[in-house]
């Protein structure tokens, strides 16, 4: 990836997570070293095989390098008479290391969600995006726990956040 990319999509992280609402919930330890912001939103009529998607920045806000691995993600959009969701898991359950991607320190790593072009046009309703995950220390593959991240907000304020870092 050339490096104008690289610093680019940081930087557009960096000011996204200034602006959302950000909601970090460790499992098992009170301060998470990790952020997640909604950094892009593709819809069907960008011909997307996979439908509808929200791309979700994962940030490592330590000073060291941490291995990451998805165990499990999911949403909910609700209002007043809409009420939907999905949720998909990991098919390797995270048990190796091959499972896991390397986040520098201070770097992202970014994970598609899919939702239904329907929840998108719900746009005054709650969107509620939650992530399992699982982290292990670099290269010792040690001090491995599980931990969630949340984000949020309304569809609308997703989508606009999303539709600004184009």
């Amino acid at each position: 990836m050339p490096r104008s990319r690289f610093l680019i999509g940081n930087v557009l992280l960096i000011g996204l997570c200034a602006v959302l609402v950000v909601h970090a919930q460790p499992v098992g330890q009170p301060q998470s070293r990790w952020k997640i912001a909604v950094v892009l939103a593709t819809d069907a009529g960008e011909k997307n095989a996979d439908g509808p998607l929200l791309w979700l920045g994962i940030k490592n806000e330590s000073d060291s390098a941490r291995m990451i691995c998805q165990v499990s993600g999911g949403y909910g959009v609700f209002h007043r008479d809409y009420q939907n969701g999905g949720a998909e898991g990991s098919p390797h359950n995270c048990s190796g290391r091959a499972a896991y991607n390397l986040v520098l320190a201070r770097e992202a790593r970014f994970l598609a969600m899919p939702i239904r072009q329907k929840d998108l046009q719900q746009a005054n309703a709650e969107l509620s995006i939650d992530l399992r995950l699982a982290e292990a220390a670099f290269p010792s593959f040690d001090e491995k726990r599980d931990f969630r991240l949340a984000w949020k907000g309304t569809v609308r304020e997703a989508l606009e956040a999303a539709r600004s870092r184009r």
